[in-house]
């Protein structure tokens, strides 16, 4: 027989699963829970716009397109939430509610990348403007950072480690960066925390309090200021209540900062992240509207090769040779980034495994003087 059902939503299935728990669809007609955990995956603060007049569950708000059309709206934290704006408190979980469904939430991952705290006000869901709110004892949130959405690869891969991508509409390449081999032991996690009660690992965030989330503006200004790359920073609003034809009221989001190079802070750092060729976002602009947002694949700028290189364009950030100075130095960083992922329970061992391996494969492609031999390859 079945012991336990978990779920697994990803996008416009990752916000139907949150509007799932807040809806009380967590409790069947036999008064038995439906899901025993699940992972709503790059659902920003969203649910559906679903329960409505005149309702589309299948369109989303993006940075440039559907404007206007309702998928996240209050409540947006799974605990209890004052709405500053109405009076009225609630959340996503129904534990505690008095209403449908009390005491049949599951228990619950929820996971978000860079594009989603830029296009999907993924901030909302543990923050409000008083400040950082607290996370239920059955909840988990975690943030890929300096990833996007989902990556675009054509054929099957390990890893993302040095793989690029088209630039498309975009005015830089788009973001390869692929959070696969995480989300595997995230659901391994899940796996055993609803069947033995294991607690998964920590909630990864950025917070107003440690300094890793901040208002669009200020990741603007924290970010390099790289030959060639237009930072708009234009953080797509969700709408609080239409006040007329021509007035809305919104709740703003909130980014990650990012470091000197241009990589987010405050959240999960693949391998690709922590040992970086370049810089990778979450947001991208288009290369033939100016100010317009492009999508949600991201962007990757690549580093220079040389110190010469960089200076010669006025790149602040340091070139690959002087990140790198042999294969091993980088083959170093990334087993470094990935015994730190396998300390935090993200990463399985055979993935641990693959990431070495690749490095050690593509060490060469670092710097042209590195040889083959000398990447271990």
């Amino acid at each position: 027989g079945i012991d336990m059902v978990l779920a697994f939503g990803i996008s416009q299935s990752g916000r139907y699963l949150q509007e799932h728990v807040w809806a009380g669809f967590n409790q069947d007609e036999a008064k038995r829970i439906v899901f025993d955990g699940l992972i709503a995956d790059i659902g920003g603060a969203g649910k559906t716009f679903t329960n409505f007049a005149f309702g589309q569950p299948g369109r989303t708000r993006g940075s440039h397109q559907d404007s206007g059309f309702t998928e996240n709206w209050f409540p947006f934290v799974y605990g209890s939430q004052d709405n500053l704006l109405t009076g009225k408190q609630h959340g996503i979980l129904r534990k505690g509610s008095e209403k449908h469904g009390d005491g049949f939430d599951p228990r619950i991952m929820v996971t978000n990348t860079a594009s989603e705290y830029w296009r999907k006000s993924a901030s909302l869901l543990h923050t409000d403007a008083r400040g950082d709110l607290s996370i239920p004892v059955n909840v988990r949130l975690y943030f890929f950072a300096s990833t996007q959405h989902f990556p675009l690869f054509a054929a099957p891969f390990t890893t993302s480690l040095g793989e690029r991508m088209p630039r498309g509409s975009c005015q830089q390449e788009h973001n390869s960066a692929f959070r696969g081999p995480v989300m595997r032991a995230l659901l391994t996690a899940l796996h055993v925390w609803v069947q033995h009660g294991t607690s998964p690992p920590l909630t990864v965030i950025p917070t107003l309090q440690a300094g890793t989330l901040v208002a669009a503006s200020a990741s603007i200004k924290s970010f390099p200021n790289i030959p060639g790359v237009r930072h708009i920073g234009s953080a797509t609003p969700t709408i609080a209540a239409r006040q007329s034809q021509q007035s809305e009221a919104h709740y703003t989001p909130l980014v990650p900062k990012t470091d000197s190079d241009g990589n987010d802070l405050g959240g999960i750092r693949l391998p690709d992240i922590a040992a970086p060729l370049g810089t990778h976002t979450g947001w991208a602009v288009r290369a033939d509207v100016p100010g317009a947002m492009c999508g949600n694949l991201g962007q990757f700028i690549p580093f220079a090769q040389t110190r010469q290189e960089r200076e010669s364009v006025t790149d602040p950030r340091p070139s690959l040779a002087e990140r790198y100075p042999s294969a091993e130095a980088y083959i170093r960083k990334v087993t470094q980034a990935v015994h730190s992922l396998q300390a935090q329970r993200l990463l399985l061992a055979d993935d641990a495994a693959a990431y070495i391996a690749d490095a050690m494969h593509k060490a060469p492609r670092v710097h042209p003087s590195l040889s083959k031999e000398k990447g271990g390859a």
